[in-house]
């Protein structure tokens, strides 16, 4: 666990001008979450800081981090920032800790919506994930102050609503995988991702013979063995393979894949199939699709892609060519567990009071610090990647264009699969 340090030595150490950061005249209902570094926050490597969590006006995690900037596209088109962060001891050493009652670990992720107005993309696709029996990050808003150097005024300090949340990794409260280290392709556990290559990483990766490219992510680049690589290659040339004869089953838990392609429909997510797309493996188990991440250009919210911001079609239709989803979409056996398991989420988690009411109930317990976001990010009414144009000029028009969408596209989807033989 992460060790309390005295707020003064932790000031020093950060090299903290001035007072620590504080919520002071901020009266939030959700966490408050203050980082403060002595320099200013870039990628690789992570910065020194020290972090604070505020809730209920008492202080509950005071520690060291390192913490950087993350993503791709929102690092190029939004001011505010997303970041990845790890606990650290007082000498410097990655640490577990519990963060905002979520399972101790050592790394996480500060997602900062800003094209999402509603800010429920994601964390509506991770609750009804769990509600399906799938594991997805956990996660709890937060408010965030950030200082990078000399205090600034609080306006400026203030960085808006975020979604505190885990990262997709290995570990005993996540994708409880054994450690890999040394061990035979066979007995490894694997966590992979279809995604575009990120040039400033020494990422593992391969291209399958049917044109999936592969990025490993566990094990790490720095632990993975070539015969561990080699074995998933040989695994998933052999999926698809079976892919054209029909004994697909053999090497994917096909139900995982039903429900992962559930969710990528459902929201008509712009990057489905081809970019965030996470699979898993257990040692001597089957291929498993997810767990799902990335939805902030879904739900309708990606207006640059028409396809995906329609509510009538597939979006796998628009996946690549000989893509392993669209083989398997074509496939009537796939498709007829993907129907019948389909009706029967929308008797549960998928009825539309069961998600339309996890909204409502989020929105009306993010409406105040909404309110605070867009007055630190005057975006209202403006068109931000991917919003339709013209965008609704409150929060809660966001909140009613979200559900709308929703309930669209749930009566597109029932009308489609009752059609199927």
């Amino acid at each position: 666990m992460l060790a309390r340090a005295a707020p003064l030595l932790l000031a020093l150490a950060c090299g903290s001008p001035g007072p620590p950061l504080a919520p002071g005249g901020l009266r939030s209902s959700l966490p408050v979450v203050a980082i403060e570094s002595a320099s200013m926050i870039g990628d690789e490597p992570k910065t020194r800081a020290r972090m604070r969590v505020f809730e209920g006006g008492a202080v509950t995690l005071d520690g060291l981090i390192g913490i950087e900037l993350r993503g791709r596209s929102s690092l190029v088109y939004f001011p505010k920032r997303q970041f990845g962060l790890e606990f650290r001891t007082e000498g410097d050493i990655q640490t577990d800790s519990s963060f905002l009652g979520m399972p101790a670990e050592s790394d996480w992720i500060l997602l900062g919506p800003y094209s999402d107005k509603s800010f429920l993309r994601d964390a509506l696709t991770f609750e009804l994930a769990r509600r399906m029996g799938r594991w997805a990050p956990r996660s709890v808003f937060v408010e965030l102050l950030l200082r990078q150097g000399a205090p600034r005024p609080p306006d400026e300090e203030y960085q808006g609503l975020y979604l505190a949340t885990e990262r997709i990794s290995r570990g005993t409260g996540r994708i409880d995988l054994p450690r890999s280290r040394r061990r035979a392709g066979e007995d490894s556990g694997f966590i992979a991702k279809l995604d575009r290559l990120d040039p400033d990483a020494r990422e593992v990766h391969f291209t399958t013979t049917g044109g999936e490219r592969v990025i490993l992510v566990y094990p790490s680049a720095k632990d993975v063995t070539e015969e561990q690589v080699r074995y998933l290659e040989d695994y998933l040339e052999a999926f698809e393979s079976a892919l054209a004869t029909g004994v697909y089953p053999e090497f994917i838990d096909v139900d995982s894949w039903v429900d992962g392609m559930i969710l990528q429909e459902l929201g008509k997510n712009v990057d489905a199939y081809r970019s965030s797309t996470y699979i898993h493996k257990f040692p001597a188990g089957k291929l498993r699709l997810g767990p799902v991440w990335d939805f902030n250009q879904a739900y309708g919210n990606a207006s640059y892609d028409l396809q995906a911001s329609l509510i009538a079609g597939w979006r796998v239709s628009r996946a690549r060519p000989g893509s392993w989803f669209s083989r398997l979409f074509a496939d009537e056996a796939f498709r007829s567990r993907l129907r019948s398991r389909y009706r029967a989420l929308r008797e549960g988690p998928l009825a539309d009071a069961a998600i339309l009411g996890f909204v409502d109930a989020e929105a009306a317990r993010l409406r105040d610090a909404a309110s605070r976001n867009f007055e630190r990010w005057p975006i209202l009414g403006e068109v931000v990647l991917g919003n339709p144009d013209p965008p609704p000029g409150s929060y809660d028009g966001e909140v009613a264009l979200l559900e709308d969408w929703l309930r669209s596209r749930f009566q597109w989807i029932d009308e489609e699969l009752g059609r199927d033989p």
